[in-house]
């Protein structure tokens, strides 16, 4: 993978690319699986931070900024180098940096005993080597996303089931209680909250047949599409919330658009703050209001690791 293709990357994330640039960064996402795991990296490494920024913030300090910007050198993984012109950025205040410093190592030394002290699970294929037609054997992830965070999950008896850091292949994915959070390899991710009975189809599609679910697609991601009922949900680069159960199904957008394709509501484009019945009867209570942030299952799982430790 070349430099250019990295800093698209670090530009997606800022949200600072060009349509052409976008173009580019989308067509290597879909063909490239090093590119997709460089994303999915960069945007964990993206999250990680905002979120230890975040809790390192005073109570009346809402407006503050991380004060870096993620296209700049000092934010980049190690290895990775920048050919483009750095944005100009603010440098945050040494305390704040030291704070998130130490928790970094904090996280990585729990996570290196968690590794030691559990006994290693049986290793699954995530490739599989197919036959093209002249006869070259050739390696493709067998899978569309990862479980990338888990916290509480209990399967259903004839369940297929999961670890954390498990590539998820074509097929259903069910679990009755907890909350998961699943990295696509196109760059979308789901908060899915149990009882949940999801169908993934693609690198790109998964299909929602129960469950409460927040979605989070980047620019890199626009297009990502996810079907509940009879309607199919395409993300135009937005936030927003799905529930399915007992035939009754809605969306809403928490930020940005999306364009609802199929079934009654075919064509039209729901907005910041927007919402639509797809099937069954009209709810009462606020959809994303109930569904735990990004942020608060990061602390959900932080907080089972600390109950874990201190057994």
């Amino acid at each position: 993978m070349d430099d250019r293709i990295r800093d698209l990357i670090f530009q997606a994330i800022d949200e600072t690319m060009s349509p052409e640039d976008f173009e580019r960064l989308q067509d290597a996402l879909e063909h490239d699986a090093e590119v997709r795991d460089a994303y999915l990296k960069a945007v964990g490494l993206c999250e990680s931070l905002g979120e230890i920024a975040t809790e390192s913030q005073m109570p009346d300090s809402d407006s503050w900024s991380t004060g870096f910007s993620l296209s700049s050198r000092a934010s980049q993984p190690e290895g990775w180098t920048t050919t483009g012109q750095a944005k100009a950025w603010t440098p945050a205040p040494a305390r704040q940096f030291a704070v998130a410093a130490t928790v970094l190592i904090i996280v990585n030394g729990f996570a290196f005993w968690a590794g030691r002290s559990h006994k290693p699970s049986e290793a699954k294929p995530i490739a599989i080597t197919e036959q093209s037609q002249d006869g070259a054997n050739k390696s493709r992830i067998a899978g569309h996303a990862t479980l990338r965070r888990a916290v509480g999950l209990t399967w259903p008896d004839d369940a297929r089931r999961h670890l954390e850091g498990n590539v998820l292949p074509n097929g259903l994915l069910a679990f009755d209680t907890g909350l998961a959070e699943i990295d696509f390899f196109c760059g979308a991710t789901l908060i899915v909250e149990g009882p949940a009975q999801l169908e993934i189809e693609s690198d790109w599609s998964v299909r929602v047949k129960r469950g409460r679910l927040r979605s989070s697609v980047p620019p890199a991601a626009r297009g990502f599409s996810m079907k509940a009922a009879d309607s199919e949900i395409i993300d135009l680069g937005t936030e927003f919330a799905v529930e399915v159960d007992s035939g009754n199904a809605r969306v809403e957008v928490i930020d940005g658009e999306v364009e609802l394709r199929g079934g009654m509501h075919d064509g039209r484009h729901l907005l910041t703050g927007e919402g639509e019945l797809l099937a069954g009867s009209p709810a009462t209570t606020d959809l994303a209001g109930g569904l735990s942030t990004f942020s608060e299952l990061s602390l959900q799982r932080r907080e089972a690791d600390e109950k874990l430790l201190a057994r």
